[in-house]
């Protein structure tokens, strides 16, 4: 495909320097209205008459204010003084709304790790950094909230009731399609954000540091959630949290992560019923697991691994506010400790060792 060019042989390419260096200038947003959502044009000279792509005569546009532009409904010299005085550098954010449709599906995905429908998707220090409210009026959408720090702990975005603001004194903010990336350093990206109209968002990518507590990873790598001397890493397969009292939790005596199965639950004889509650762990890796549910149905839980540098699993379970019963198997339990081949499978499946997690 033949790469558009004007009269004097520039293409319709602006370098990445260039494109930079106008992000920056204009605030991350259209220098008119503010929206992140935007569009380079050349003002002076106009892309016909240019010779060089010169951020100087380049400023970032919206869709809308880039239509009004292009039908002449707003003059070069208007954007020129835009241009020298962006919306955005002088209310210090640009910003765009999220598509948010009702119902209970909403969802926030950190890589392959879906969060639907819990309110608290990610806690540090008992403050919700992420998190999904409930509709404002019966019928509405709910609100997806967050605050995003770089990896030197400054908050360089933030999502306020369904609406994304990026802070205009961050190195770098691009938005490009459905994504928006911000980066701390030409070759750190601290954040890739994507949006997926109409139910929620995915965490691409992200390097966070709030408070000494650190979120870092990436869809392919997998995430580590760690405070001072407690990790948990989070593996790339496809797992779904409902119904949890929390996504994430990050405090400097624990890191923990919600389940749809924290604990099996026995009440009365009866199977054992899988119960949503939390998982805590020091030093251990989280995988899933098969175990057996209701009416010997095998349904999902978590597990933890003992990690190179810990002798004792150190985990802990708890149940959800409101469940009964006896928890199966939710005692931690030590690297050296042996268990019988026969005897039940402390990590609660209710099956024989030799038949779970024996060998692994």
């Amino acid at each position: 495909m033949a790469v558009e060019k004007n009269r004097f042989e520039l293409s319709r390419t602006i370098p990445a320097d260039v494109k930079r260096e106008v992000r920056i200038a204009c605030g991350f947003g259209c220098v008119i209205c503010g929206n992140a959502i935007c569009e380079y044009e050349h003002f002076d000279p106009v892309y016909a008459d240019a010779k060089e792509h010169a951020a100087h005569g380049i400023a970032l546009l919206c869709s809308n204010c880039h239509a009004k532009k292009t039908r002449n409904l707003l003059s070069a010299k208007t954007v020129a003084s835009a241009r020298s005085n962006p919306y955005c550098i002088r209310s210090g954010r640009s910003s765009f709304g999220l598509e948010v449709g009702s119902g209970e599906d909403c969802y926030v995905s950190v890589g392959r790790t879906k969060i639907v429908g819990v309110q608290r998707v990610l806690v540090i220090d008992d403050v919700d950094l992420i998190a999904i409210r409930p509709p404002e009026v019966a019928g509405g959408p709910p609100r997806i909230c967050a605050k995003f720090y770089d990896q030197t702990g400054e908050m360089v975005a933030e999502i306020q009731d369904n609406e994304w603001f990026g802070n205009s004194s961050a190195f770098d903010i691009e938005t490009r399609g459905p994504r928006v990336t911000i980066r701390s350093d030409t070759r750190q990206i601290d954040l890739v954000l994507k949006a997926e109209p109409p139910s929620g968002i995915v965490i691409e990518k992200i390097n966070l540091n709030c408070g000494g507590k650190v979120v870092v990873g990436s869809t392919e790598s997998g995430f580590s959630f760690r405070s001072a001397c407690h990790e948990i890493v989070v593996p790339t397969r496809d797992i779904e949290v409902r119904h949890a009292p929390f996504g994430f939790r990050l405090r400097d005596d624990c890191v923990e992560v919600g389940s749809d199965v924290a604990v099996l639950v026995s009440r009365d004889g009866l199977p054992a019923v899988p119960t949503p509650g939390v998982i805590g762990a020091e030093g251990v890796k989280l995988e899933e697991v098969e175990v057996i549910g209701p009416f010997g149905k095998p349904v999902r839980a978590m597990r933890m691994t003992e990690s190179a540098t810990s002798g004792v699993h150190g985990v802990r379970f708890s149940i959800s506010e409101g469940a009964s019963g006896a928890a199966v198997a939710n005692k931690p339990m030590a690297a050296s400790q042996k268990q019988g081949r026969n005897e039940r499978c402390a990590c609660g499946s209710g099956r024989k060792h030799k038949h779970c997690c024996y060998g692994r």
